[in-house]
């Protein structure tokens, strides 16, 4: 961006230039690059609002000299601009913190590179960390900042952060921990909103799975009698209602599928207006607790395909012969030809089925829940038999390379949708799911994809899988170099000895990424409408998430689409598909925008403006720093081998953990403008009066 010319700023020009356009005489590409320019104009005059506020407010009568903020600082900008307080306050709190803290951000925001949401998570995730810290958080990431959306950033600063200093992580998750609760308050329109706030992420995790597979027993039982659902949302948010507001108390999930599922039909019999005519029939329309606005509908359960595990393959639109996505009305355990997780192709590299099943010799069915398997009057949490199967949990997806889970290093990992977690998280949550797919990925030293292994062992300190249905769509993605797998030597009594030695030991036979009978190039689906469990997978590795410019929904509950439709010749081959979102797919499928795949996991959109947008494979194993190394000239980040944390030589032992560095302090500024009136830190921008910056 320009953000100096001759000494001054070029942006009061731009403002002027663009007054003086008429915009609607403009073309597509020129429109999309005045909207582009007027963005930056605008960025740059939030931050010169900013520093004026944080001038003024700071300004005495008489004198040029400027006193420090206190606890009435904020009463200028109230009256001024007829704020509350609060808003006021919080408004104030973060132009100091951008301007006394965070430098580097007020810069690129005065040079119309960050706008102020981009510019306020910076501030919120980027609290408690040392001045050598913060630097070098804030240089690795702002040259990302304008490719990523507002939620990627989110995740990217804590990847960046925690990977620098993981005590920051693990000192910030204790923290956030003790101020879990549940807030509540009424919107504009009326409706309400109660939501749940620094939760554990299992607990938080788990809860979102299961409740989204309840959502979808609701939806199919709807279906089943005769009846039209509602939006899936809709019924998502009915049945956490009854769930905590002690209507269901005491009745197990078939029960309460049953109920709900009674209660909406009764709703829809007598004209209840959500009756799924509304403009999203089957999609998750918002956000929840709130996310931002780019995050993932509702928190990242696609729009269209059902968060069950399966994963619908439409190439509708024009000429298509495609029926559709996979009934919804179909039984939850229903076989489709592709099925997700689990499914009857996806085997082991030996051939063994890959359905979550551990070589234990533990039964192939849970027993029935007795009397005495009840602890304290609270019924047994293994869901119960639902339309002659078990209930089936939502996808849940934990990304984490292979050395932290060996605890070679304390590099974050991924939830997608929820996004980055510490390694001490990561390490947990997979090690619950020993029922899941748990899936090798073979990169190259630059970090992408050459390989995906399906892994039949589980680490020996695992728990024992019973397969009862709760982790049986998990996926579980361990990401490795080629060369780092082979220079693992593991002791006979480690834990993960023996799921190392299955991945070693596959090695040999795999194919390399040039033969023909890579996923890559093999044509083996080519006939085929839809892919084969083998080519899914790849594509989901590959692609990582939506194929759509800038969409961060993910890869696992995404839709399989052909680039050319089948029904116009199309193959069903890794280069003429991907993994597009609903609305992504849509778009396509509508023909409004064009989509071209010039090479395997490089897409070129052309958006209806006629400008165009190019997405392409992205790393699995992404650049990370080495953990800051202090000494008697400050912290610095490791250079050798940054993103693996430690020597690839010395593989057999844990890597020493960074400690907590010293001299780590609360920032000053928030806690004395927020402080005084005795409420806690809140976000910036969450309150009820605060408008958008």
């Amino acid at each position: 961006m320009r953000r100096y010319e001759d000494g001054g700023s070029v942006w009061p020009a731009e403002c002027s230039r663009l007054a003086a356009l008429d915009l609607s005489s403009l073309s597509g590409p020129e429109s999309v690059e005045v909207m582009r320019l007027a963005f930056a104009v605008s960025n740059w005059a939030s931050s010169m609002f900013q520093r004026a506020m944080y001038e003024a407010c700071r300004a005495e009568e008489g004198t040029t000299v400027r006193r420090e903020l206190d606890r009435h600082s904020g009463l200028e900008a109230a009256a001024a601009f007829g704020w509350s307080t609060t808003m006021a306050d919080r408004r104030l709190a973060l132009a100091a913190d951008l301007i006394e803290r965070l430098p580097l951000v007020a810069a690129a925001m005065a040079d119309g590179a960050v706008e102020p949401r981009k510019a306020r998570v910076f501030s919120e995730v980027c609290q408690d960390m040392t001045e050598e810290h913060l630097r070098a958080t804030c240089e690795q990431v702002l040259p990302e900042v304008q490719s990523l959306p507002v939620a990627a950033l989110g995740a990217r600063l804590v990847e960046v952060a925690t990977a620098l200093d993981s005590g920051w992580s693990d000192g910030r998750l204790a923290r956030a921990l003790h101020e879990a609760r549940v807030t509540h308050g009424l919107n504009p329109s009326g409706s309400a909103d109660l939501c749940g706030r620094d939760l554990a992420p299992d607990d938080a995790i788990r809860a979102r799975a299961h409740l989204d597979a309840l959502t979808v027993a609701v939806y199919r039982s709807i279906r089943r009698s005769g009846g039209a659902p509602p939006r899936r949302p809709f019924i998502r948010a009915r049945v956490f209602c009854r769930l905590v507001d002690g209507s269901l108390t005491g009745l197990d999930d078939a029960v309460v599928i049953e109920t709900v599922a009674a209660e909406l039909l009764a709703e829809t019999d007598d004209g209840h207006p959500d009756d799924g005519s509304g403009p999203f029939p089957d999609d998750d329309p918002g956000p929840y607790c709130p996310p931002p606005d780019d995050a993932p509908p509702d928190g990242g359960v696609p729009e269209g395909p059902p968060p069950d595990g399966s994963v619908p393959h439409d190439d509708s639109g024009p000429g298509s012969d495609d029926s559709g996505p996979p009934p919804n009305d179909a039984p939850p355990d229903a076989p489709d030809d592709d099925s997700g997780p689990g499914s009857d192709d996806a085997s082991g590299p030996d051939g063994s089925p890959s359905d979550g099943s551990v070589p234990d010799g533990s039964d192939s069915a849970a027993p029935p829940v007795r009397p005495d398997d009840l602890d304290g009057g609270l019924p047994d949490p293994r869901p119960p038999e639902v339309f002659g199967s078990r209930l089936r949990q939502g996808i849940v997806e934990i990304r984490l390379r292979l050395t932290t889970l060996l605890g070679l290093d304390d590099l974050p990992g991924t939830a997608p949708t929820w996004g980055a977690l510490g390694a001490a998280q990561a390490r947990a949550l997979a090690l619950a799911r020993p029922g899941g797919e748990w899936r090798m990925v073979l990169c190259d030293d630059d970090g992408r994809p050459v390989n995906v292994l399906l892994l039949r062992r589980r680490p020996a300190n695992a728990p024992r899988h019973r397969r009862d249905g709760r982790d049986s769509t998990a996926i579980v993605e361990l990401a490795v170099r080629t060369g780092d797998l082979i220079a693992l030597d593991l002791a006979d009594d480690d834990p993960f000895a023996a799921l190392v030695r299955e991945a070693q030991a596959a090695l040999p036979g795999l194919p390399t990424l040039d033969d023909p009978e890579h996923p890559a190039n093999s044509r083996a689906d080519a006939h085929r409408r839809r892919p084969g469990a083998e080519l899914r997978r790849w594509l989901c590795v590959r692609d990582r998430w939506c194929i759509g410019p800038a969409c961060q929904g993910p890869a696992a509950t995404a839709e399989i689409d052909h680039t050319r439709d089948w029904a116009h010749t199309g193959p069903t081959v890794a280069a003429n598909n991907g993994v597009p979102c609903g609305a992504h797919h849509r778009a396509k499928s509508d023909r409004r925008w064009k989509l071209d795949q010039p090479q395997p996991g490089h897409f070129s959109w052309t958006s209806p403006a006629g400008v165009g947008y190019v997405t392409r494979a992205r790393r699995v194993i992404n650049p990370l720093p080495g953990p800051l190394v202090r000494g008697r000239t400050g912290a610095r980040p490791t250079t050798a081998r940054a993103d693996f944390g430690r020597d690839p030589d010395d593989l057999r032992s844990p890597a020493p953990r960074p400690g907590r560095p010293p001299g780590r302090q609360r920032d000053h500024t928030r806690a004395y403008l927020l402080r005084s009136r005795g409420s806690p830190l809140h976000p910036v921008g969450t309150g009820p009066d605060d408008p958008p910056l």
